[in-house]
């Protein structure tokens, strides 16, 4: 019995995570177990089931129907989310610049980088960062000297992606994913990234502080008050005129992958467009139909 069957065995649920995660990234399920079981062996069994109990106790095993915001986060803190055995971040150091393709200048060149391949080929955090396209989405309504905040950056996709002259904010709760990202910005000649530990609903900036924000990833996964918090919090700290480029995935509801929301494309526009704080709100700058899940919004005072 290998290790993932003895998990099993105790805290019923895990096997049922490695089925949503396969059929969610389009990978083979022999394929996707083997990876995660390759990269539980990296941890201690004890500390696994000491995670598995926590999870137990929080309620995400053996539904795995997270509903809130706390749960959302113990999973993404957890050494057993089997999206880690994708390669979701990028080994501590790497030189990342070696990894950007060309910009992409005009949406017809999208279908080319959409069509890169799905995790399985190649590390997630490879897929990921060619999937970003700031200089399509970000640099053409951008007036420089420009800065921004990177919301809920983790290892530091979107912001790793931009050229160098950009001052950004990376803002992330986890001080694991911070120090990724300032050891990658370091390893990639990047001298303009902060990082700072913040809620996305309580930002520790000024009022209109920044002329753009990213926010990739991060949306989708907030129950509904959240969501209205962190739509506040970008209108607050974002200048009238600056941009929000977004990466909020439509029709892609799924628990398991903490996924809490049931937007369709539709229903992203209008959460955006109907949605007021501060004086301010947010109108649609930039989308491509090429690419589905990406949207440049900018903040315009009421």
């Amino acid at each position: 019995m290998d290790l993932l069957s003895r998990l099993e065995q105790d805290h019923p649920g895990l096997e049922a995570f490695v089925r949503v995660i396969s059929v969610y990234f389009a990978i083979p399920e022999p394929i996707m177990r083997q990876a995660y079981l390759d990269y539980l062996q990296g941890f201690p069994e004890a500390e696994l089931r000491q995670a598995a109990g926590l999870w137990e106790s929080q309620g995400i095993l053996p539904g795995l129907t997270p509903d809130r915001d706390e749960q959302t986060a113990a999973i993404w803190a957890s050494p057993l989310f089997p999206i880690y055995a994708l390669g979701f971040s990028p080994p501590e150091n790497t030189d990342l610049r070696s990894f950007l393709l060309p910009p992409v200048r005009k949406p017809a060149d999208l279908a080319a980088r959409m069509e890169l391949p799905l995790p399985g080929v190649r590390p997630y955090w490879q897929v990921s960062l060619r999937r970003t396209f700031p200089e399509l989405y970000l640099m053409p309504e951008l007036t420089l000297p420009a800065r921004g905040c990177d919301l809920a950056c983790g290892w530091g996709r979107a912001t790793l992606s931009l050229r160098q002259d950009l001052e950004v904010h990376g803002c992330d709760l986890t001080e694991g994913g911070l120090a990724r990202l300032a050891n990658l910005a370091r390893a990639s000649g990047r001298e303009k990234v902060h990082t700072t530990r913040a809620d996305v609903t309580a930002l520790p900036y000024a009022e209109n502080f920044f002329d753009f924000l990213l926010a990739f990833d991060i949306f989708e996964h907030l129950t509904d008050p959240t969501l209205d918090r962190a739509l506040a919090e970008v209108l607050r700290v974002g200048r009238a005129g600056a941009l929000l480029y977004t990466e909020v995935p439509p029709d892609s509801y799924c628990p398991p992958v903490t996924h809490l929301q049931k937007f369709s494309l539709w229903e992203i526009f209008e959460r955006f467009r109907g949605f007021q704080a501060h004086g301010k709100t947010f109108v649609l700058a930039r989308y491509a139909e090429e690419v589905s899940d990406q949207f440049t919004f900018r903040i315009q005072a009421l």
